[in-house]
C-alpha cells in the first residue's frame, strides 16, 4: 500500500482538539474598573498583577464597571485607555456605547500589543481625569513549552504525547504552545509556526471559517498529521523570539 492510499484511508474530518483558554483578573488601584485578560494560555491563579504578560502579540482585555466608577463618573463609554510608557505599545479601543438608565455603563475594552519588555502603566481617563490605573508587566518569551497530544487515526479521542512513540500514519497531533521565561509561564496569546523534518512529513490541519460560492475561509490550527513512514520531527517555533522546541516520533 502506498502513501496515498494510506492517507486517502485517514480521516481527515474536522476534529478541533479545543484549548479551552482562561482569564486572569485584577481590580485597578483606584478600586473602580476591573481589567481582565483572556486568552488561550493563562496559568492557573494567574493575576494581571503577579503574573507577567507576552510581549509580541495582541492581547485582548475587557473592562468591567464597579459602584464606584459609576458612582464618581458619568458617560464611562467614552473613556480612552493609555499606556505608559507608550514606546512600542499599538492599542486599540473598541468603541463604546451608551446603555439604558437602569444598566451600569459599561467602558470600552482594548486590544494592545506591546513590542518591548518592562512595566507599564495602564490608563483609563476620562475628559482627562483618571478613572482607574494598573501596573503591568510584559515579558518576552525565551522559552515555548508545549502541551501535545495526539490521536491515532483508528480513535476518536486524544491522548498525551510520548517522546519517540512510535505511532501509525496518519497520527494526528495537536500542541498548545505556552510562553515561559525564565521559567515563568507568561500570560497571553502567541502564535506558532510548525514544520517537518522532512519536510513533507506533516500536513498542516485548517479550521474551515467560511465555505462561500467563490472560496473557502480558513485558519491554520496547531495541529498536524503525520504522514511520512519512518523517524519525523515536528519542530514548533515562536518567531517574534525564535524560541522553539522539538517532538520526535517514529512514524510506522
Amino acid at each position: 500500500m502506498n502513501d496515498t492510499t494510506r492517507l486517502a484511508g485517514v480521516s481527515l474530518g474536522l476534529m478541533i482538539l479545543a484549548a479551552c483558554g482562561g482569564q486572569a483578573s485584577a481590580t485597578g488601584e483606584l478600586g473602580r474598573l476591573d481589567y481582565t485578560l483572556a486568552a488561550d494560555f493563562i496559568p492557573s491563579d494567574a493575576t494581571l498583577t503577579e503574573n507577567r504578560v507576552v510581549t509580541g502579540y495582541e492581547q485582548v482585555f475587557s473592562v468591567g464597571t464597579l459602584e464606584r466608577a459609576t458612582r464618581d463618573f458619568d458617560g464611562l463609554y467614552d473613556v480612552q485607555h493609555r499606556f505608559d510608557p507608550p514606546g512600542g505599545v499599538t492599542l486599540l479601543t473598541d468603541p463604546g456605547e451608551p446603555t439604558s438608565d437602569d444598566e451600569d455603563e459599561e467602558v470600552p475594552n482594548f486590544r494592545v500589543t506591546v513590542t518591548d519588555p518592562g512595566v507599564y502603566t495602564l490608563f483609563s481617563e476620562l475628559d482627562g481625569d483618571v478613572v482607574d490605573r494598573l501596573t503591568l508587566e510584559f515579558a518576552t518569551p525565551t522559552e515555548v513549552e508545549l502541551i501535545a497530544r495526539r490521536r491515532f487515526p483508528s480513535e476518536e479521542r486524544f491522548s498525551d504525547v510520548v517522546p519517540g512513540q512510535a505511532v501509525p500514519f496518519g497520527t494526528q497531533v495537536s500542541v498548545l504552545p505556552i510562553p515561559s521565561d525564565a521559567g515563568e509561564r507568561l500570560m497571553g496569546d502567541i502564535r506558532v509556526t510548525m514544520s517537518g523534518t522532512p519536510e513533507d512529513a506533516i500536513l498542516q490541519d485548517v479550521s474551515v471559517l467560511s465555505h462561500v460560492e467563490q472560496a473557502v475561509y480558513t485558519r491554520a490550527t496547531n495541529t498536524v498529521y503525520l504522514v511520512e513512514v519512518g523517524k519525523v520531527a515536528l519542530d514548533v517555533t515562536e518567531p517574534v523570539s525564535g524560541a522553539a522546541e522539538t517532538l520526535d516520533f517514529v512514524v510506522e
